[in-house]
């Protein structure tokens, strides 16, 4: 299965990665939303888990440019918004679920 990452901090990208590979999962990351996006648009993944607070291109940009192209696409949310409006924002943006940090 290929998953995408988009996660601008090192630590927890770095962390998600490891683990992730261990399990089996091909994982390709980037930490700037322009850069998500244009990989997301570019080639074919499983699923994502896409950070809001990217630099370059907020998340929600990010998601919302995704769908257009790929509806069906599972898109997880994981972020430090934690608010009742970010989370139903997220999810009206098109996320399939939404999991805030930490974890």
């Amino acid at each position: 299965m290929k998953l995408f990452l988009a996660e601008d901090d090192a630590v927890l990208a770095d962390a998600l990665l490891t683990r992730l590979s261990q399990l089996g999962f091909e994982v390709c990351h980037r930490s700037d939303g322009l850069a998500a996006q244009q990989v997301l648009l570019g080639e074919h993944f499983d699923a994502v888990i896409l950070d809001i607070g990217l630099p370059g291109q907020d998340g929600l940009k990010v998601l919302r440019n995704v769908r257009v192209h790929q509806p069906a696409l599972p898109i997880l949310l994981l972020t430090a918004l934690d608010s009742m409006e970010d989370r139903v924002a997220g999810l009206d943006a098109g996320a399939d679920d939404y999991l805030v940090k930490p974890f």
